[in-house]
Parts: structure tokens; C-alpha cells; sequence
């Protein structure tokens, strides 16, 4: 089943007015946060600071209200952005993807779909606004990111199942180690009854004499 992909975020200062104690207007900068859905052309703006807080208090609700790596995520960014570092994309370029001529790039960019990721997973509406052909440019992306993985995965999965395969053998192995030795102590215990009934009793009288 695929996962719900995060907004798209962004940061920057807006420079807004205020009265101060004397009612003058005075001006600051304000750093703000505008978050699109993947996909979508609606833009939420609010003050940085406040909303990335509200998220991470939801996340932290039980049962959690907001995914937690994603606020954990969006607050990397807020401060690789304070630090004037480029906020990356998370996922893979539309721009940089191999199979994608550059009128699907367009269409993509334009329908703000920006990751193979988030066109993999495109609801109806970003399917809308991709036009014609949205549908077949989805199931490309979602066939292109199971083929990428599929090798890496694979090799993960022979990978584990030898350290598994290897951990069974062993136990095997000690498990048939401990049955053989049971199976000699068993085989020998009628020789041992044998010797005990074997054994000449001795007389007191020869003691005492």
C-alpha cells in the first residue's frame, strides 16, 4: 500500500508592519513557512516558527496527529535555511530523472508534482492537472522506483536470509551434537546395569576373619 507523501515546504522572510507603543508603523522581517501538497497549487503561509511547533506537538500526541518524521524533516530544513543552506529535495528530481523527456519534465514542474516519488503516488486531482497522459506518467514513476529498488532489495534480502540459513545450521547442528551424545548415554546404560549386577558381593564373615 503506498504511503501518504509530506507537503512540499518552503521558507522565507516577509517583511511585515507594526505599531509600536507610541502607534508608529514599524517594520520587520518574519521568517514564514508556505506548505503545498504534493501536487496541488494551494499554498498555506504562516510564521515558521509557530506552525513547525504546532506539528511537533502534534506529533508527540498519542495517538500522534502529525507524522513525526515529517515535522522532524521540515525542521531540518527551517534550519539549514536559517544557516543560508539550500533546502534539498527529498526524493529524486523530477528534473534528474533519466527516463523522462523534457515535456513530461514541463508537465510535472508545472503540475507542481517535483519527485519521482510524489508522481508515483499523484492523487486524482495532481493527475488533472498533468493532463493527458497523467495516468501512464504515474505508473511509469511507480515502475521505475520498484525496478531501482528491486535489485538493492534483493540483494538485502539473500543477504539476510545466509545469516539466517547459517545461524539455523548451527543450531542444528548443536541440537544433533547433543541428541548423539543422549543416543551413547542411552546405548550404554544396560552395560552399566550389567556391570552393577556383575559385581561380586562381598562377606562380612571373610571381614571379620
Amino acid at each position: 500500500m503506498m504511503q501518504e507523501r509530506p507537503p512540499y515546504v518552503r521558507f522565507e522572510l516577509q517583511t511585515v508592519e507594526y505599531r509600536d507603543n507610541n502607534g508608529n508603523a514599524q517594520f520587520r522581517d518574519e521568517e514564514r513557512i508556505l506548505i503545498t501538497p504534493a501536487g496541488s497549487k494551494d499554498v498555506h503561509i504562516a510564521r515558521a516558527e509557530d506552525w513547525l511547533a504546532n506539528k511537533e506537538r502534534m506529533a508527540r500526541d498519542n495517538p500522534p496527529k502529525y507524522n513525526s518524521a515529517w515535522v522532524q524533516r521540515f525542521r531540518s530544513d527551517f534550519e539549514l535555511w536559517r544557516k543560508g543552506h539550500q533546502v534539498p529535495e527529498h526524493g529524486t528530481s523530477i528534473r534528474s530523472w533519466p527516463v523522462a523527456s523534457p515535456s513530461e519534465v514541463k508537465r510535472c514542474l508545472d503540475a507542481n508534482v517535483l519527485t519521482v516519488e510524489d508522481l508515483a503516488q499523484a492523487n486524482e486531482p495532481a493527475l488533472q492537472r498533468l493532463g493527458m497522459g497523467g495516468r501512464q506518467l504515474k505508473d511509469k514513476a511507480a515502475l521505475w522506483l520498484t525496478e531501482r529498488a528491486g535489485p538493492g532489495q534483493a540483494v538485502q534480502q539473500v543477504e539476510a536470509l545466509k545469516v539466517e540459513n547459517a545461524a539455523l545450521k548451527e543450531r542444528i547442528d548443536g541440537m544433533q551434537e547433543t541428541l548423539h551424545e543422549m543416543s551413547q548415554r542411552i546405548a550404554e546404560l544396560p552395560k552399566a546395569r550389567g556391570r552393577q549386577r556383575a559385581a561380586p558381593e562381598h562377606d562380612d564373615r571373610d571381614v571379620i576373619r
